[in-house]
């Protein structure tokens, strides 16, 4: 079962983005969410996309920035799917604004990027202003 799946077609070219697991979905309300690592890439076989939008998360489930986790899903994607395009979500919903791009150094093809704040059902996500702090990857 995947979360979220876009379409994005030009010229009769399509590209096939999942989202795996959203941020926010836990599995007492979705028993079937992958929210592991090890889930997760269980999940991603059946998608039949060209790019996958990777979310980790805490032991609790809730949203996480676990630059490991990241890097766990990311290795075994690679592994298991050569060729997918990994992009990381470094979104804000119930994570700390300030780790959120740690995981960056693990030099995925994408990242998400929120260039502002974004308001949601009962909250508002602002993003820090991030200054370069690491080399580009290469």
């Amino acid at each position: 079962m995947t979360w979220g799946k876009t379409r994005i077609c030009h010229d009769n070219t399509c590209i096939f983005t999942t989202g795996i697991t959203g941020a926010i979905p836990r599995t007492t309300d979705y028993p079937a969410v992958p929210v592991m690592p090890t889930q997760q890439i269980e999940s991603t076989h059946e998608t039949g996309s060209a790019l996958v939008h990777i979310h980790v998360r805490n032991d609790d489930e809730s949203p996480g920035s676990d630059p490991d986790k990241f890097a766990e899903v990311q290795n075994s994607v690679k592994k298991h799917y050569p060729g997918m395009i990994i992009q990381f979500s470094t979104g804000g919903r119930g994570r700390d604004r300030t780790a959120r791009g740690a995981a960056l150094e693990h030099c995925p093809d994408m990242a998400s990027l929120t260039t502002g704040s974004v308001n949601v059902p009962r909250q508002c996500l602002t993003s820090a202003p991030m200054a370069p702090k690491r080399k580009a990857c290469p």
